[in-house]
């Protein structure tokens, strides 16, 4: 290809990014010149008082004289200084019903004009919009929860059509015409309505240059301009699209205001996930473009020799956080190169912090979550409350001593917590009677079966639970359970 427009997609990026800070600063100095200067204007006139009603004018008598106004009463009415007869009495309280009507209606003493009544109604269609806009990205109404799902989704998508052209047609960075693309039609679809959900999201912003600046405006804006302006000159460029796969990071957060995530743990775990993903498979993106479009100076430039796959992009990367780095597959342009020494620091700090947090709560939550079945011939008791290692031992200590007489009663701890050393050596100790669960005992407020929890406890016969106390080691308060919670005396 003899001309290439990689630098057109991406001045289309950077104009849309530095082009809206400087209109967003514009617009801000426009309106604090507007506003200095309408107050300048309105301290050099004379202040307007406006017209006093007739009733408190005979009530403060002549104290204040102020001039008739369009929509005032007679000016003889302001020069009272005597108590006014009968006959006056009832003309003031006429004219007063008659001002009092016209405030009511008019609402100050200057005439609806037409100016008024468009600026007005202009006011009131933009906070119309302002508040359709907010319902739309908000989780509070049915509509902003399916328009964010719907926004993932797509993104989704539409990462997926990228890793489809990067792993099919690695060498065709730049191409001219869609021939052969079947799926850009749908791509740019796809941006069309990322464009929309960018323009619902400004509008629904408080602080504009915020918004302008966030991440996720950023990732629009070296995604979606591209897309267009690439589609209208029949031109494709695979360039950063795959950073479109950073709006994984937001995946915990939508499944959890749908419903979908619940407990703490989960949500934690889907976060970490998410975050080393987009990690990941953007850098994997970065390296192929910069690969496969080779050097852009010197006698070789755009000369690729050895083009990669994305496959072959994320055994690299993922080999490159792991700092193992084999040799196998190794960066030849020097852009490529740059990027590696750049991506390595970040990389390894984000591989050594996410992986083993995730396989701590991974094995974690295996340990201590899962099914406790009451067995046939045994009871068992469920303790929850104030767990800490000092109350676990001395309740195991009085509940556990040999002078009881039965044995065959089971001790199942139910705490939100993960168990610390010290109170997993308890646990060990006495494992063929207590069983551990990291869950939540909320689900006890109302029903005895926590099957949010992951946690179902099954009898035929009542339940024996103890809470133990927040603010002592131990205090044995016996309830039952009959399918709803009693009252602990």
């Amino acid at each position: 290809m003899a001309t290439r427009f990689w630098p057109v997609f991406v001045s289309t990026s950077l104009t849309c990014f530095f082009g809206g800070i400087l209109l967003i600063l514009l617009y801000r100095m426009v309106v604090q010149i507007i506003t200095k200067l309408c107050t300048c204007a309105s301290t050099s006139e004379p202040p307007e008082v406006s017209t006093p009603e007739p009733m408190a004018l005979r009530d403060r008598g002549s104290r204040m004289s102020t001039a008739p106004g369009r929509w005032a009463c007679s000016q003889s009415l302001n020069s009272i200084n005597a108590s006014p007869t009968a006959q006056e009495e009832m003309e003031l309280r006429a004219q007063s019903s008659v001002v009092s009507f016209s405030h009511s209606v008019l609402g100050t003493n200057t005439p609806p004009t037409v100016g008024n009544r468009l600026k007005s109604g202009c006011h009131t269609m933009v906070q119309y919009v302002h508040l359709f806009a907010v319902r739309l990205v908000s989780y509070q109404w049915l509509p902003g929860r399916a328009f964010i799902a719907l926004s993932m989704i797509m993104s989704l998508c539409s990462f997926g059509i990228y890793v489809y052209e990067a792993t099919f047609f690695p060498t065709d960075i730049e191409k001219c015409g869609h021939k052969g693309r079947r799926m850009r039609t749908m791509d740019f679809a796809m941006n069309i309505f990322f464009f929309i959900h960018f323009i619902v999201r400004f509008i629904a912003c408080r602080d504009a240059l915020l918004f302008w600046i966030d991440w996720y405006s950023i990732l629009d804006y070296f995604t979606v301009p591209p897309t267009l302006f690439g589609f209208f000159i029949k031109r494709s460029w695979l360039g950063f699209r795959f950073l479109r796969v950073f709006r994984l990071i937001n995946l915990g957060e939508v499944l959890h205001n749908l419903k979908l995530v619940r407990s703490a743990s989960s949500l934690r775990m889907c976060q970490l996930c998410t975050y080393f993903m987009s990690i990941w498979l953007s850098g994997a993106g970065m390296i192929l473009l910069l690969e496969n479009t080779g050097n852009l100076i010197g006698p070789d430039a755009y000369q690729v020799t050895n083009p990669i796959t994305y496959p072959t992009a994320m055994y690299f990367t993922i080999v490159t956080m792991s700092t193992v780095g084999y040799g196998d597959v190794t960066p030849a342009t020097f852009l490529g190169k740059c990027f590696v020494c750049l991506f390595i620091l970040f990389a390894l700090a984000t591989f050594a912090s996410a992986i083993p947090e995730i396989a701590d709560m991974f094995l974690t939550s295996r340990k201590y979550s899962g099914w406790y079945t009451k067995q046939e011939g045994k009871s068992h008791i469920v303790v929850c409350g104030n767990i800490t290692t000092d109350s676990v031992k001395t309740f195991l200590a009085d509940f556990l001593h040999e002078d009881r007489q039965r044995s065959d009663v089971e001790v199942v701890f139910m705490n939100p917590c993960k168990p610390d050393l010290q109170l997993q050596s308890i646990l060990r100790l006495h494992f063929s009677r207590v069983k551990y669960f990291q869950v939540s005992c909320q689900g006890f407020q109302s029903s005895y079966t926590a099957s949010s929890d992951l946690i179902h406890l099954q009898a035929n016969r009542e339940i024996r639970w103890f809470i133990l106390n927040v603010y002592q080691h131990l205090d044995l308060n016996l309830g039952t359970i009959d399918g709803q919670s009693n009252a602990i005396n």
